[in-house]
C-alpha cells in the first residue's frame, strides 16, 4: 500500500467531459483480517521514493522527505444497540464490524438490518453481511448466513436461498433474519467497502447504519372450518407479516388444506391493480412462517392478474403435531390497505369401488386426490380397460395408476403409471401383466383451476375379452386411442379345407395414425414380452418407416395354412393426429379376413399338341390364383412323354406361373417346386414352357400335378388362354447299311 495517486479515475459520464487531473491522495489505509493475525512483533515499513515517482517527477522534490504520520490500531466489533442509527465510513476492500445481543428473545422475533443513505461510492457501492456467533464476512477468514446481493456463502449450505436477490448496492440494502431463523445469542455484523468514488472524493465511502429486534407478532388462532377475515401490512413499510397458528391437531387420513383470498378494490385510483401487487401465504411447521428458506415448507402467491386467491395442501402423511404456522405477506404499492380472507379445512383420503364396466361421474379440486379401486382375479381371457374423459372446457387433471395401494405421487403415494390430460387418459392392462388384486385408479387436480373450480370427469373400469371372433368375409371397424394400445382378433379354420385354399387378413382405411398387424396359429399374436408372432405388416396414414400406404395384408399360403384357430392383432405405434388435439382423436381402421377357396380346372391334357383342348378365355383377380391339375401315368413316363405348357393372350395385367405336386402351388417360395415363364408375363406375351421329365412322373394313385396361375391386375381382372399337352419323343430309325465313307470317297476334291 502506498500514499500514490490511484491513477486516472472517471464516472460513467460523457467521455469528452474526463477530468484528466485526479485528486491527489495524501493519505492511504489497509486492514489485516482476524485470521491473518498471529501472536508475535508486527512490522510495517515505510519507503521513500526517489526516482520513478509520478506526483513529482523523477526525483524528490529538492531532495526533501516526505512527511508523513503512522497510526496503528487493533480493532474489535462495535456493540450496537436495537433501533438506533449510527452514521458510519469504511473504505474500500476493508470491513467494519459490529454485534447485536439477543439473549432473550421470544419466539417469532426477527432482526433486520438497514444500510441507508450510502454516499461516495460508485456500484457497488458496499456489501452487508450477517452471521450468528461469529464474525460476518466473506471467505476465507470470515462466513455468513444473509448478506445484500446473494453471494454463495462460504460453508455453501442450502441456506443460500435465504439470500437476498439484489445484483448490486447503490445506496441502501436491507437485510432480514427471519423469526424461523432468528435465535437467542450473538449476531454479527460486518460492512465492507467494494468500490469508493476516487475521481471525486478522498474520503471513505459513509453510510447509516440501522438494527432492530422485533419483537414477537401476536399469533392469531387459526381454527379449523372457520374463516379469518383482516388486513395485511404493506411489506416494504413495515417488513411485518400477519401471523397465525394452526388450533388443531393432525387428523389420520386428512388432507390439510388453506386458502387465502386477496382482496381488490373497485376504485379508480390506488386499487390492487399492479401487476407487482401481490399476496404471498407460507406455511411452516415448528417455527414461525416467512418467506426465507427454512421459514416455510409450501408456499404460494395470489396477484391480480389472475385469479384472487391461492391453495396450499398438506398432504396427509406430513400433516403431524399441534405446531404448524401461517403467515400471509403484503406486497402491494397501492394506497388501500390489503384486505384478505383466510381459511383452514380438512379433506378425507377416501377410497371408492368402480363397478366393473359402469361409468362413474366425479369432480376433483385443486391439490386434491380422488382414489378409485376396481378387483380383478386375472383371468386369462380378459384384460382391463380403464378410460377417463374429463370435461375439455376445465383444467388439466392428473391420473395415476397402481396395483394394490393408492396411486398417485409423492410424498404419500407411489405409481406404475401417470397421464396429465385436460381430455382423456387410457390405459390397457393386457392379460398376461395383469395380477389379482386391486388396481387403484387416483385423480389429482392440477394448480391453477380457475376461480377454483372442480374439473368433472367420468371413469370407467372394465374386463373386456381378450379377443373378437372374426367371420369369413365379414368386414370390421375398430379403433385404437393411443399409441402402444391393441385389439386381438380370432378366426376358426376348419377341418374341411380344400386342398390350395389360403387365408387373407387385410387392414385398409388406416386414419389419424401408424399400425402394425401380427398373426400366428394356436396363439395370440404381438409384440414381446408377452406375445410372439409369425406374420406381420405395417399400415399408416402417413408415410411412417416401412408403410407407405394406409392398408396392408397378411396372408397364410396354402402349403402353412391348416385348422384351427388363427389369431391377429393390430398395435398402435404412431398417432398423427394434430398437435396438440383439440381433442383427442383414435386411431381407426378397417380390418377383413377372407378363407380363399381355389380354383381348380382339370383340363384335358391330350398326348400332342391339339388347340382344340386349349382352355380360352381363363380370368384370374389380383392376387388369386387359377390352378390346373393333370396326372401322369407309368406309360407317360416309360414312354419319356414330356409335358408342354403354353400361356397365351394374356391382356389386362401379369401372370405369374408356378409348378407343384401333390397340393396347388402358391407364390410363397416354400409353396412350389418350380416357377415357369420366368419372371412372368406381361400383357400381349405368350410363355411356351416344358416341365422337366425328371419331374413329370407318375405320384401314385390319386396324386396330381398342379399348374398355378397368380394373377397381379390391380382393380380388374387379367384374361388369357392355356393349353397343357403331352409331347412324345421323337422315333429314329436303324440303317445299318448307313455310312458316310462313300459320302466322303465322293467328295470333290479341294
Amino acid at each position: 500500500m502506498t500514499g500514490d495517486p490511484r491513477g486516472l479515475r472517471f464516472d460513467s459520464g460523457t467521455p469528452a467531459f474526463l477530468d484528466n487531473d485526479p485528486v491527489q491522495r495524501e493519505s492511504c489505509s489497509f486492514m489485516i483480517q482476524t485470521c491473518e493475525l498471529s501472536p508475535g512483533p508486527l512490522f510495517l515499513s515505510v519507503y521513500g521514493h526517489h526516482t520513478g515517482y509520478e506526483a513529482y517527477g523523477d526525483t524528490t522534490f529538492y531532495q526533501v522527505p516526505v512527511h508523513y504520520t503512522l497510526w496503528a490500531d487493533f480493532d474489535v466489533a462495535l456493540s450496537i444497540q436495537s433501533g438506533v442509527s449510527y452514521s458510519e465510513t469504511v473504505f474500500e476492500k476493508q470491513y467494519q464490524h459490529y454485534y447485536i445481543r439477543a439473549d432473550q428473545v421470544q419466539q417469532g422475533s426477527s432482526l433486520s438490518v438497514e444500510i441507508t443513505n450510502i454516499q461516495h461510492g460508485l456500484p457497488q457501492t458496499i456489501e452487508a453481511f450477517v452471521n450468528y456467533n461469529y464474525l460476518a464476512g466473506n471467505c476465507p477468514c470470515y462466513d455468513h448466513l444473509y448478506n445484500c446481493t446473494g453471494a454463495v456463502p462460504c460453508s455453501g449450505s442450502s441456506e443460500i436461498e435465504a439470500l437476498s436477490d439484489v445484483d448490486s448496492v447503490l445506496n441502501c440494502c436491507t437485510i432480514v433474519v427471519p423469526a424461523s431463523d432468528f435465535r437467542p445469542g450473538v449476531w454479527y455484523i460486518a460492512v465492507l467497502g467494494v468500490t469508493e468514488d476516487y475521481f471525486s472524493w478522498t474520503t471513505p465511502i459513509g453510510y447509516t447504519l440501522t438494527a432492530t429486534v422485533h419483537d414477537a407478532p401476536a399469533f392469531e388462532p387459526l381454527i379449523l372450518g372457520q374463516a379469518w377475515q383482516g388486513e395485511v401490512p404493506q411489506w416494504n413499510k413495515t417488513l411485518e407479516y400477519v401471523n397465525f397458528r394452526l388450533g388443531a391437531e393432525a387428523v389420520p387420513l386428512n388432507d390439510l388444506v388453506f386458502k387465502a383470498t386477496f382482496v381488490q378494490n373497485c376504485d379508480f385510483m390506488g386499487k390492487h391493480d399492479d401487476t407487482r401487487d401481490t399476496l404471498w401465504m407460507y406455511i411452516n411447521k415448528g417455527a414461525p412462517a416467512t418467506e426465507h428458506l427454512g421459514g416455510w415448507v409450501q408456499k404460494c402467491k395470489v396477484d391480480t392478474t389472475t385469479q384472487s386467491y391461492c391453495t396450499i395442501v398438506v398432504p396427509h402423511c406430513e400433516w403431524e403435531g399441534d405446531d404448524w404456522f401461517v403467515a400471509i405477506q403484503g406486497k402491494y404499492s397501492a394506497d388501500f390497505v390489503g384486505r384478505f380472507t383466510l381459511r383452514a379445512s380438512t379433506d378425507e383420503v377416501r377410497d371408492f369401488q368402480l363397478t366393473d364396466g359402469v361409468s362413474h361421474y366425479d369432480r376433483v379440486s385443486v391439490g386434491r386426490y380422488q382414489h378409485y379401486f376396481i378387483e380383478t382375479s386375472a383371468e386369462e381371457d380378459q384384460y382391463l380397460a380403464i378410460d377417463l374423459y374429463t370435461n375439455q372446457d376445465q383444467d388439466y387433471i392428473t391420473a395415476y395408476l397402481m396395483h394394490d395401494q393408492r396411486a398417485g405421487d409423492e410424498p404419500c403415494f407411489q405409481h406404475s403409471s401417470s397421464c396429465i390430460t385436460q381430455s382423456c387418459c387410457t390405459w390397457q392392462l393386457h392379460a398376461c401383466d395383469l395380477e389379482p388384486g386391486r388396481y387403484y385408479i387416483s385423480v389429482y387436480g392440477s394448480h391453477d383451476q380457475f376461480y377454483d373450480t372442480s374439473v368433472e370427469y367420468t371413469l370407467t373400469a372394465s374386463h373386456k375379452p381378450v379377443t373378437t371372433l372374426l367371420f369369413n368375409g365379414d368386414p370390421f371397424t375398430g379403433h385404437l386411442k393411443q399409441v402402444g394400445d391393441v385389439q386381438h382378433y380370432r378366426f376358426e379354420v376348419g377341418s374341411d379345407l380344400r386342398e390350395g385354399t389360403f387365408l387373407l387378413f387385410e387392414i385398409d382405411n388406416v386414419k389419424h395414425g401408424a399400425v402394425t398387424v401380427y398373426g400366428q396359429h394356436g396363439f395370440l399374436a404381438g409384440r414381446c414380452p408377452c406375445f410372439i408372432w409369425e406374420h406381420t405388416c405395417t399400415a399408416s396414414e402417413d408415410p411412417f418407416g416401412p408403410a407407405g400406404a394406409e392398408w396392408c395384408e397378411i396372408r397364410v399360403p396354402s402349403c402353412e395354412l391348416e385348422a384351427g384357430e388363427y389369431f391377429f392383432s393390430v398395435w398402435a405405434i404412431e398417432s398423427q393426429s394434430p398437435d396438440p388435439p383439440v381433442f383427442v382423436t383414435p386411431i381407426g381402421y378397417t380390418i377383413e379376413i377372407n378363407l380363399i377357396t381355389p380354383v381348380i380346372v382339370d383340363p384335358f391334357v391330350a398326348l400332342g399338341r391339339d388347340v382344340a383342348n386349349t382352355e380360352p378365355f381363363q380370368f384370374v383377380a389380383n392376387g388369386r390364383y387359377n390352378h390346373y391339375e393333370f396326372s401322369v401315368d407309368d406309360d407317360d413316363f416309360e414312354n419319356g412323354h414330356h409335358v408342354i405348357v403354353e400361356i397365351t393372350s394374356v391382356r389386362d395385367g401379369a401372370l405369374f406361373v408356378y409348378y407343384n405336386q401333390f397340393v396347388p402351388g402358391d407364390e410363397d417360395p416354400a409353396c412350389h417346386i418350380a416357377e415357369l415363364c420366368t419372371s412372368g408375363l406381361g400383357a400381349g406375351t405368350e410363355c411356351y414352357w416344358q416341365i422337366p421329365y425328371c419331374l413329370a412322373r407318375p405320384l401314385g394313385t390319386g396324386n396330381k400335378h398342379y399348374i398355378t396361375v397368380e394373377g397381379r391386375t390391380g382393380r380388374i381382372q387379367a384374361s388369357y388362354n392355356i393349353l397343357i399337352y403331352k409331347q412324345g419323343v421323337p422315333a429314329y430309325i436303324r440303317n445299318d447299311a448307313f455310312t458316310l465313307d462313300n459320302g466322303l470317297l465322293q467328295a470333290p476334291v479341294g
